[in-house]
């Protein structure tokens, strides 16, 4: 196709008509021999760029024919990760990719990156395209900043690029697993080498750091002369809009729930919080639901339960009258962990409960206490339980009915 056409007059028009014909064919005959296809792709991306350099591209037709073909490998190393009889190497696949893109001098295979990680499915993908980078790496040497006020010569600039793109790639593997802070270092030092701050941001924000990536594009907006500075404004606005967007939902969302409080809003409440936000803001949110009044207290204490804040729940218990029954309910689902908490607001339960004169309850006192007996003979604390059990027995010694329920259960 190259040797035909370029004799030719305007041969990019030509080529890129071709090219565009070759990968729609391609993508047809891909369902019966997605191997062949594939290794076609990767003769293209070894063998094309160099061949358009010497052509006049520049209406971009060659570039927008070719970025068809990663578009193309990427759904067929997608398909293939589900094949157990896929004749496709995978590894070999990654490194020709790996290579082509790296050592690409033309600027038509910078998407070379995306179509990498799109075609990384299993954690071994992921794995070997690591190693790659770590290999690379080691061949590409340290470039150190240049005296204040010089900049650095061609090779040291190139040598810089190549080493942060590779590291660029790592990190967004590696936040791919939750672990989003080497991709902020990574673009860190390359905003403080080039004074590019674009990817900085995105990653700060990415990693949930809004505040700060906020405050570094404002930075780096007050220079007019700040590299890539309309695509960071861009980006600038659209964090700040998110951020103010979602500190509104969370307002509405925590008014609302303090407004009528009910499990179903506390989750909305939740869903516009961030994770990492997420326990002070809880203990915000249920701190001013128990100031509001002894109406939401059960409410109250059943979610500091269910967000693992014993401690604000036992405080609750000690000072406010919550229901006995979901109490003695709490207790049972905490005694195997702390049984000394657990048997404390079992007590508690039972002193709630024996306020209302019915034999009915006095029987379910009992046996409460009953278990926080057994609980105490299991801690060697026989001669606690046994203080508490006079105190309450003393508390309502004019409750004859009590008394008896007490005596028949063995207290």
């Amino acid at each position: 196709m190259l040797r035909r056409i370029e004799p030719a007059s305007q041969p990019e028009r030509r080529l890129s008509a071709e090219l565009h014909a070759q990968l729609e064919e391609l993508r047809r005959d891909a369902e019966l021999e997605p191997e062949t296809a594939v290794a076609v792709l990767l003769h293209m991306f070894e063998v094309l760029p160099p061949a358009f350099l010497h052509l006049d591209d520049k209406l971009g037709l060659l570039l927008r024919a070719l970025e068809q073909a990663p578009v193309l490998l990427v759904d067929l190393m997608t398909e293939d990760a589900d094949d157990p009889v896929s004749l496709i190497d995978r590894h070999e696949v990654f490194r020709r990719l790996f290579q082509a893109w790296t050592e690409d001098e033309t600027g038509y295979l910078h998407s070379l990156d995306d179509c990498l990680l799109a075609s990384l499915v299993t954690p071994a993908d992921e794995d070997f395209l690591i190693e790659l980078g770590r290999d690379h790496l080691r061949g590409v040497p340290l470039v150190f900043p240049s005296p204040r006020g010089d900049k650095l010569d061609l090779d040291r600039s190139i040598l810089q690029a190549d080493r942060y793109r590779v590291e660029r790639l790592l990190g967004e593997i590696h936040h791919r697993r939750g672990r989003s802070e080497y991709s902020v270092i990574v673009a860190r030092s390359h905003y403080r080498a080039t004074g590019d701050a674009l990817d900085y941001v995105r990653f700060l924000a990415r990693a949930n750091l809004v505040d700060e990536a906020i405050e570094v594009a404002r930075r780096v907006l007050r220079r007019p002369d700040a590299p890539r500075r309309a695509a960071l404004k861009s980006l600038y606005e659209e964090i700040v809009l998110r951020r103010d967007g979602r500190r509104r939902r969370r307002s509405q969302a925590r008014g609302a729930f303090l407004a009528d409080p009910s499990l179903r809003l506390f989750v909305d409440f939740r869903e516009t919080v961030a994770a990492e936000d997420w326990e002070s803001e809880a203990r915000s949110l249920l701190a001013a639901l128990e100031k509001a009044g002894d109406r939401h207290l059960d409410l109250c204490f059943r979610l500091y339960l269910e967000e693992g804040m014993v401690l604000e729940a036992d405080a609750l218990v000690v000072t406010r009258p919550i229901d006995p029954h979901l109490l003695a309910a709490a207790a049972d689902e905490l005694i195997d962990h702390e049984p000394l908490k657990a048997s404390g607001w079992l007590v508690v339960a039972a002193h709630h409960l024996t306020r209302r004169a019915k034999v009915s309850a006095y029987r379910q006192a009992a046996e409460w206490l009953n278990t926080v007996r057994l609980a105490s003979r299991a801690l060697g604390q026989d001669r606690a339980f046994e203080r508490t059990l006079d105190a309450f027995k003393e508390r309502y010694r004019r409750r004859s009915a009590l008394l008896r329920v007490l005596g028949e259960a063995g207290l």
